[in-house]
C-alpha cells in the first residue's frame, strides 16, 4: 500500500485542506481551479481569493472557532447545484473559513 516505505517527514505529510491549497498553488500555480463556461481561475488566484476573503473576515472581526454562515442567493443551491453566478464564490468559501 505504501510502496514498502515507513511513513515519516521525508516521504509522507498529511494533508488538509490548507495545506492542500498552499501546495497546489506552489506546484500547479497557473494550472487552472475553475473552469466554468467562460469563467478561469488559476491555483494561485484562487489561494489568493481565499487568502483576500479570510483577512477581510478577520478585519470585521471574525475569528477561529466564531460560528459563520453563508446565505446562498438562490435558496435551491443545496438541492440543485450551483447556478452560474455561485460556483466561484461557494468553491473559493469552503477553504476561507479554515484559513482563519
Amino acid at each position: 500500500m505504501n510502496g514498502g516505505f515507513m511513513p515519516c517527514s521525508a516521504n509522507y505529510i498529511p494533508l488538509s485542506p490548507i495545506s492542500f491549497l498552499e501546495r497546489t498553488a506552489v506546484v500547479n500555480g497557473d494550472k487552472p481551479s475553475v473552469v466554468y463556461g467562460d469563467l478561469r481561475f488559476s491555483w494561485k488566484e484562487t489561494r489568493q481569493r481565499c487568502l483576500n476573503f479570510a483577512s477581510a473576515l478577520v478585519q470585521l472581526g471574525v475569528s477561529r472557532h466564531d460560528v459563520s454562515a453563508k446565505v446562498a442567493n438562490r435558496c435551491m443551491y443545496t438541492c440543485m447545484g450551483p447556478s452560474e453566478t455561485d460556483l466561484p464564490d461557494s468553491y473559493d468559501q469552503l477553504l476561507v473559513v479554515l484559513l482563519l
